[in-house]
C-alpha cells in the first residue's frame, strides 16, 4: 500500500545485466535497488529480444506476488519494492520503451517507429523515448514528425549511460540535447521528464531516478502511466553518469557479437 500523500523513487529503465542471463541471485539485485530507491520504489526490469523480466520473476528469493491481471507488476513485501516489466524494442528509426505490457506478450522489433508505437498503444503499455539522442534513438525522428510525440507518456531527459560520447563515434551532450528538446517541444503537454540509469550490471541499478508524485494508495499501470504524465520537473531526480560502465557495456556487446562471451 502506497502512501498517496508522499513521492517516491523510481528507476524505470534496467537491464540489470548486459547478456540475458543472471549472475547472481534474486536478492541482489532486489536488495540493491530497495537500498537506492526506499519504502515503495519502482525499478523497471526490461526485457530487450529476450524473457528476463519472466525469468527473473521465477528465481530463488523473496516471496513475491504479482498485483495485477496482467502480471506486468511485482511486489516483494519484505522489501515493499514494485518490479514492472518492460521491453525495449529496436525500430527501424530507433529504439523504443515500453513498459507494464503483459507477462509474457511481445512487441515485434523491425517495424517503423509508427507501426510500433500503434502496437505499444494496443498492449496498453506505457511509452517512453529512450536516450532520445544516444545511439539508437528516435530523438531526430521525433523532431521531423512530431505529430508522433502524443502517443507518449514520458521521454527520458536523462540516461546514466547516454552521458558517454567520443566524437564521430558516440553522440556528444546527448542528455543536455534530451533535456533541451523536451523543454522546447513538450514541456506543458501531458508527456513526463524522467531520469534513468539503463544499468546493465547490478552497480548500476538506480544510480539515477526520478521523483515521482504518488496519485494512488495502489500501484496499476494507470496510476504509474498517470504519475509519469505529471512529472514536468527534474526537480528532486537524481542524475549520475555512468561513462565507464558505458564502456564496459558497448564492449561486453562487441564481444558477444564476436562469440567471444
Amino acid at each position: 500500500m502506497i502512501n498517496s500523500s508522499n513521492s517516491i523513487k523510481a528507476d524505470l529503465h534496467n537491464h540489470f545485466e548486459t547478456p540475458s542471463r543472471f549472475n547472481h541471485e534474486f536478492n541482489h539485485y532486489i536488495n540493491i535497488a530497495s537500498s537506492r530507491l526506499g519504502p515503495n520504489g519502482i525499478v523497471g526490469l526490461v526485457n530487450f529480444e529476450d524473457n528476463r523480466f519472466e525469468e527473473f520473476s521465477q528465481l530463488k528469493g523473496y516471496e513475491r506476488e504479482f498485483i495485477n491481471p496482467e502480471k506486468s507488476i511485482l511486489y516483494i513485501p519484505e522489501k515493499r519494492l514494485y518490479v514492472v516489466r518492460g521491453q525495449e524494442i529496436p525500430t527501424k528509426d530507433g529504439h523504443l520503451l515500453v513498459l507494464a505490457t503483459p507477462f509474457n506478450s511481445k512487441i515485434y522489433s523491425g517495424m517503423f517507429l509508427e507501426n510500433t508505437l500503434s502496437s505499444a498503444r494496443e498492449n496498453h503499455g506505457i511509452i517512453i523515448a529512450p536516450h532520445p539522442f544516444f545511439i539508437s534513438n528516435i530523438g531526430n525522428i521525433l523532431r521531423k514528425t512530431p505529430e508522433l510525440i502524443e502517443y507518449f507518456d514520458g521521454i527520458e531527459t536523462h540516461n546514466s549511460k547516454a552521458a558517454l560520447s567520443f566524437p564521430f563515434l558516440l553522440p556528444i551532450n546527448s542528455n543536455r540535447k534530451a533535456l533541451d528538446f523536451y523543454i522546447m517541444n513538450i514541456k506543458g503537454m501531458d508527456i513526463g521528464a524522467i531520469s534513468v540509469s539503463d544499468s546493465h550490471s547490478p552497480e548500476e541499478i538506480a544510480i539515477s531516478y526520478s521523483l515521482l508524485k504518488c496519485e494512488s494508495a495502489q500501484l496499476s499501470t494507470n496510476s504509474l502511466r498517470q504519475m509519469i504524465r505529471n512529472k514536468h520537473t527534474i526537480n528532486g531526480d537524481k542524475r549520475t553518469n555512468s561513462r565507464l560502465s558505458s564502456l564496459k557495456h558497448i564492449t561486453t556487446l562487441f564481444e558477444i557479437k564476436l562469440g567471444i562471451r
